[in-house]
């Protein structure tokens, strides 16, 4: 043995088998230090959803505008342009308004008139003024008989589709008004033909003075009497169109603590009458006319000014 190792040779071979052994240890160490290394480097931290401040997280709520003022917001914008055509201006009012015909551009289909009634007076389909389009319903006023108490009006009768409307507005323009020692005014009257308020007492009304009168000028007891100006003129603007607007919830609640709703029909009257006129009294006259009358919910364009 000690013979074989003694060889040149053979020392020359094992001390190259010996360094072939450390260099393939190294090789072995190295490459699992490197493996460590790359399995021990830190994964990146997961990102997290930024959290607003809480002041800021309550600005951000203000900033979102619900689709429903959107679309209040591009109605007002269309129908405040004035390159707006007139059609497209009355789609707009007309989709939830109860009325039918409510600027008169198709006639005086569905409005009537109580012909039935000794007091009552015909109305006249106009195009002398117009507060949009081109017609507007006229209430040529003018005493020519022994009656004392004449009314003209338009009427039309309204299913409700829900609780009564918040909302009845429409404009009014009066030319010729001539007034002495009697009663003379504009008013609209809403009557819940679906609500007896009682044995002999008839349907509940509201009768709105729109102008003219500054104290109710009769006294019924199924009607409540409510001014429409804040300031009750003794006589209506003349020679302008004037709007009016009311709320019929309220004040159907307030009056008659109830609220008409689904199915009830509701008789709905705009009026130019006088009361208390004599044959002795100067003529009674006026030519009244109404326009772009609503009858709906309060919307971008409709009640939108309490």
């Amino acid at each position: 043995m000690d013979k074989f190792f003694a060889s040149p040779v053979v020392r020359f071979l094992s001390i190259l088998s010996f360094l072939a052994l450390i260099v393939m240890a190294t090789m072995y160490f190295s490459a699992k230090n490197s493996t460590n290394a790359v399995s021990q480097t830190p994964k990146p931290a997961a990102t997290l959803p930024k959290v607003a401040p809480a002041n800021e997280a309550v600005n951000s709520k203000k900033a979102v505008i619900p689709h429903e003022q959107l679309m209040k917001d591009m109605a007002l914008t269309i129908l405040n342009d004035p390159k707006t055509p007139y059609e497209r201006r009355a789609q707009i009012v007309e989709e939830e308004n109860l009325f039918v015909n409510s600027g008169f551009e198709q006639g005086l289909e569905p409005w009537t008139w109580l012909s039935w009634s000794k007091g009552w007076s015909a109305f006249v389909h106009s195009q002398a003024h117009a507060y949009e389009g081109e017609a507007s319903l006229l209430l040529p006023v003018l005493s020519v008989d022994a009656r004392q108490t004449v009314v003209w009006g338009g009427v039309q009768e309204v299913e409700l589709k829900d609780d009564i409307p918040e909302c009845l507005e429409g404009y009014y323009y009066v030319q010729d008004w001539i007034k002495g020692d009697w009663k003379q005014y504009l008013q609209v009257v809403l009557i819940d033909l679906s609500h007896n308020l009682g044995p002999n007492r008839g349907q509940a009304q509201l009768r709105y003075i729109v102008s003219g009168e500054q104290s109710p000028p009769l006294t019924i007891s199924n009607a409540q009497y409510l001014f429409v100006e804040r300031t009750r003129r003794e006589h209506p603007v003349v020679g302008k169109w004037t709007k009016f607007s009311m709320n019929p919830r309220k004040d159907f609640m307030n009056n008659w603590s109830y609220v008409p709703s689904e199915k009830n029909n509701i008789r709905v009257l705009f009026e130019a009458r006088y009361d208390g006129h004599k044959q002795e009294h100067s003529q009674a006259k006026a030519n009244v006319y109404y326009d772009n009358l609503y009858l709906g919910p309060k919307t971008a364009t409709r009640c939108n000014d309490e």
